[in-house]
């Protein structure tokens, strides 16, 4: 287990403090980037903002909780005489950050980060590599024959792995600390009843829309589970990816001059399964690990929200990966090799 103890943690200066909390469920404080709110004889015309992007880097304010990380491991490990072995392993990790220096820009790294309350108030969260449940397992048998000239040796991998953290997050953010297009704003997770209440354009469609916001809401088991509270930055994961890969490997042993030469051929499917089905030995991503399920579209009076929701095409917000590098086995890929040992 480690814990950090001298985070870095990122504050835009240029803005002033909240200027309203939304109405309803969802009270977050909302900003107004042209109300500073300067003192009379400072020189500068109220309401007007003539900074653009003043970042402050510091060590993470005392009253902020730190991160950590930790993990463990269990395996068994067994190889028998004639010829068969076998090795398992399970890991979990876990990690919890506040900032994480992934960007090259201070803007960037500010902006990007997903909050309920603005990009000022970053709370403790899931990491972007929190590594979640890993299972891994290796089996081979060889086989040794003709007095031992020829041998050949099967074996399987299987990897099975926790997908990647993401956030949902509104398309259009109503919190406004960088503008309002921006994309990184948390969602409050309505439970049936606030869907009901809640007000949706075009009105013409907002019935349908409010029947499949709680329809993909329902199926979601992140979601499900979080009704009526802030969606968690990383508090949702993409699906459990499961990979086998298979070796076949021919020894040919030949004595030539009291020596023993090996020709060895081999043969290496990766992404067995896949090769099998084209849907299984899947693969997942999500671009900037968010996904934007709802769209922000203004309030009336100032605070009174107002949203838009187009429905989730076969309920599957994450793209399929079609990568054929054998490292990242998103497709099934055969491989053919010769070596020549002396």
């Amino acid at each position: 287990m480690s814990k950090n103890i001298n985070e870095i943690y990122y504050r835009r200066l240029d803005i002033q403090k909240p200027v309203a909390q939304l109405s309803g469920p969802d009270n977050r404080y909302i900003y107004d980037l042209k109300r500073i709110g300067y003192p009379a004889g400072s020189g500068i015309t109220a309401g007007s903002n003539p900074y653009t992007g003043v970042f402050l880097l510091e060590n993470q304010p005392y009253y902020r909780r730190t991160g950590f990380a930790y993990n463990f491991t269990a395996s068994i490990d067994k190889a028998w005489s004639d010829g068969f072995s076998f090795n398992a392993f399970y890991t979990y990790g876990s990690s919890f950050v506040t900032h994480e220096p992934t960007s090259s820009q201070n803007n960037s790294q500010w902006r990007f980060m997903e909050t309920v309350n603005g990009r000022n108030d970053v709370q403790r969260s899931r990491s972007d590599f929190d590594l979640g449940h890993r299972v891994s397992a290796f089996v081979a048998k060889k086989f040794t024959y003709a007095k031992g000239a020829l041998a050949s040796t099967f074996s399987l991998v299987y990897n099975g792995q926790s997908g990647n953290p993401f956030s949902y997050v509104y398309a259009t953010g109503p919190v406004r600390d960088q503008g309002t297009s921006e994309s990184n704003d948390l969602i409050f997770i309505p439970t049936a009843a606030q869907i009901s209440a809640m007000t949706f354009l075009p009105a013409t469609t907002a019935a349908s829309q409010k029947a499949a916001l709680e329809d993909y809401i329902a199926q979601d088991n992140y979601l499900s589970k979080n009704r009526g509270k802030y969606a968690e930055r990383n508090g949702a994961r993409l699906p459990f990816t499961n990979i086998i890969d298979v070796k076949f490997v021919q020894d040919f042993n030949v004595k030539m001059n009291n020596k023993t030469y090996q020709f060895q051929l081999t043969y290496d499917v990766f992404n067995f399964t896949n090769m099998l089905n084209r849907n299984w030995g899947r693969t997942y991503f999500m671009s900037n690990d968010q996904y934007s399920l709802i769209k922000y579209e203004g309030a009336t009076g100032s605070t009174t929200p107002s949203y838009s929701f187009t429905p989730v095409r076969n309920n599957t917000p994450w793209g399929i990966s079609s990568s054929t590098a054998p490292s990242y086995s998103a497709r099934w890929v055969s491989q053919l090799g010769l070596r020549f040992k002396f």
